[in-house]
């Protein structure tokens, strides 16, 4: 091996392992030196999700209360429905009166509940949304992935809600037909009970499934509350893990260099 050859691959082994060491350095001091803006970046985006959870909180609570008017409002009807119930046997102005009540006033009620229903499940949807979109974060750790989405279960709800006018305008009209189909129209009656028995218990899961949200909310914030916490900590782990890295590369870098110019100094005793 010619000692020209020698030399040339000593020189090039130590302006690598010079450009090593440089960047061994310069690493070194990049991380450290940038350690307080990574610090405030990721903490910005901490601030950001928790803005996001609390508001998706606000429009849980926003939607739970929805429903408590709504359940006062079924309830309301059930009573109604009751009430007319004991009633039937009354006289024909009376039934009269009823159908009056039942064919318009109810489906009114009816109607203005579901409208509001349906401004409710934008905003479940909005919330649902929202929760898949935090959760796809690696970072959190916990995938959004309900048995029933809370907007189909607003849906439901008001799809509970569809039989009831048709059932008051056909208790209606039995009503105003005679007075001698009291017995048909009981029977009408406890149909309309059974329909909002069932809006109750649509309402009552609708109810539970925004606790099951509210519930995995509060767990992302309590979630996030750790990672806020702790990850300053796991950022100085790193940051020490690779400035050991580095530092170990250096010191490789240091015995190249010294292996290179032993090289160097026996491509001279050969000269």
């Amino acid at each position: 091996m010619s000692t020209w050859y020698l030399k040339s691959s000593a020189v090039l082994l130590i302006l690598g392992a010079l450009l090593g060491i440089f960047l061994a350095v310069g690493g070194t001091i990049y991380i450290w030196a940038n350690e307080d803006r990574f610090n405030t970046q990721v903490t910005q985006g901490l601030d950001l999700i928790d803005d996001t959870l609390e508001t998706s909180a606000d429009g849980l609570d926003l939607l739970n209360h929805s429903l408590q008017q709504t359940t006062s409002t079924i309830g309301l009807l059930k009573e109604t429905s009751s009430e007319l119930s004991t009633s039937l046997d009354g006289t024909i102005p009376l039934v009269e009166q009823m159908g009056s009540v039942i064919g318009e006033d109810m489906t009114t009620v009816v109607r203005d509940t579901q409208a509001s229903l349906s401004a409710a499940q934008s905003s479940a949807r909005l919330v649902d949304d929202t929760l898949r979109i935090i959760t796809a974060i690696p970072l959190i750790g916990q995938r959004y992935a309900p048995s029933l989405p809370l907007g189909e279960s607003i849906e439901n709800v008001s799809q509970s809600l569809d039989g009831l006018p048709d059932s008051f305008r056909d208790i209606q009209q039995q009503m105003n037909t005679a007075a001698g189909q009291l017995e048909s129209i009981q029977g009408e009656v406890e149909s309309l009970a059974e329909n909002i028995t069932d809006a109750e218990n649509s309402i009552s899961d609708a109810q539970g499934v925004i606790g099951e949200y509210e519930s995995q909310v509060s767990t992302l914030q309590e979630r996030m509350a750790d990672i806020r916490q702790n990850f300053p900590g796991w950022i100085r782990t790193f940051n020490w893990g690779i400035t050991l890295f580095l530092v170990w590369m250096a010191v490789v870098q240091v015995s190249l260099i010294n292996q290179a110019l032993n090289q160097i100094q026996q491509a001279k005793s050969v000269d």
